[in-house]
């Protein structure tokens, strides 16, 4: 927290805890065009979510702050599965501590599901997509996607949307692994700094604004170190085996499966260099320079951010001191 307490951050490091990913659905309501992911109709059942909760439990105790992710596909639509997830963590598992990430494009969300959400604040929900009015739990994050044929002002006015709807935690989330152009880089840019600037604006007067790029770091575009069951029980270093076209590193990622001899989720764990060289490898060298070039607007819009609220806090301060 900051030392006037009117800036609420934390920062949490992705190498610094280890994360169980849960792909609980192959399935998906929307497969957008740009997503990378791999579609089929499996999902996970029960059984397999409860053994590799309590495996990473085992393997892992006392860990820093356990976390489970649900991953897709839409997650929704397993939600049967997330939902004894998330009761076993108050019985079966009582007081490990577990947190759970609930990704979603948000078209699933009911009533039922929100008051279920909101009478388990140890989930943190977020969207992709506008929910249905009034089933939005509260503090639910929002990833807005940056298109690259989107267009700058059309990101903005989507923001200013957002916060009109009472929204004060984002992700902001370009789209990555597809051939950006110089122009399309040079309007990312812009629709960054236009952002930084909205968002500052409420820091300067005391509005609460969190951006999750600040909170959370990994050592590669969109993808994660995590610990990662499949829907069918194997084990992977990575959720990078969600990508269509990169079957062919299973093998360098598969780490067991979640019924078989034991194994450990430390000593296997691929290294952020292993796993940008098999990005790099997979997406070839001119769409892996593109990433990393959108990835840069990224981070200095992030480094932009901090500066501003640094500034912001220091203003608060002098404020709060006369």
């Amino acid at each position: 927290d900051s030392s006037c307490g009117r800036f609420e951050t934390r920062t949490v490091i992705a190498g610094g805890r280890l994360t169980l990913c849960l792909l609980v659905s192959r399935r998906c309501n929307l497969r957008c065009g740009f997503c990378a992911v791999e579609f089929s109709d499996r999902d996970m059942p029960w059984k397999t979510a409860r053994a590799a909760v309590e495996r990473y439990l085992e393997r892992n105790p006392g860990a820093v702050a356990p976390r489970v992710k649900f991953f897709g596909g839409e997650p929704l639509l397993n939600w049967e599965v997330i939902r004894r997830t998330i009761e076993a963590g108050r019985s079966r598992w009582k007081g490990a501590g577990l947190r759970f990430d609930l990704p979603t494009n948000g078209l699933m969300l009911d009533n039922e599901k929100r008051q279920f959400l909101c009478a388990h604040p140890e989930v943190e929900v977020t969207l992709s997509s506008f929910a249905p009015r009034g089933v939005v739990p509260p503090g639910t994050w929002f990833t807005v996607m940056l298109d690259r044929r989107g267009g700058g002002r059309a990101m903005v006015r989507r923001l200013r949307r957002l916060l009109a709807e009472g929204y004060r935690h984002f992700n902001f989330l370009p789209v990555y692994f597809v051939p950006w152009t110089e122009m399309e880089i040079a309007s990312l840019r812009e629709s960054l700094a236009a952002a930084a600037g909205i968002i500052a604006g409420l820091w300067h007067r005391g509005v609460p604004v969190r951006v999750k790029n600040m909170e959370v770091w990994s050592p590669v575009p969109l993808y994660n170190e995590a610990v990662t069951v499949d829907t069918d029980g194997s084990v992977y270093g990575s959720n990078l085996i969600q990508i269509r076209g990169m079957e062919r590193f299973r093998n360098q990622l598969f780490l067991g499966h979640i019924e078989g001899p034991a194994w450990g989720f430390e000593t296997r764990r691929p290294q952020g260099e292993m796993l940008q060289e098999l990005l790099r490898d997979g997406a070839g060298p001119e769409l892996w320079r593109i990433t990393l070039e959108v990835d840069a607007n990224l981070s200095s819009f992030v480094a932009d951010l901090a500066r501003r609220r640094s500034v912001a806090e220091e203003t608060a301060c002098a404020g709060g001191a006369r």
